[in-house]
């Protein structure tokens, strides 16, 4: 399976934006936002819940 960070990463670039603009829509920082997507820190619940709606799609992650 695809780490989550990396499929968030994929997802970004089909399409087409940019970090920033990710950062903007969770609210966080954009090098927060790169934190998370070259998963050294893990994306919050909430921040979850909004790419998934974001990107239309439905995420499984298993927790460890």
């Amino acid at each position: 399976m695809i780490p989550f960070h990396k499929s968030i990463k994929c997802y970004r670039l089909f399409y087409g934006y940019k970090q920033e603009y990710l950062a903007y829509k969770l609210g966080i920082e954009q090098s927060n936002y790169c934190l998370r997507e070259n998963g050294t820190t893990n994306f919050k619940d909430h921040e979850i819940e909004i790419l998934k709606e974001l990107f239309k799609i439905e995420i499984r992650e298993e927790k460890i």
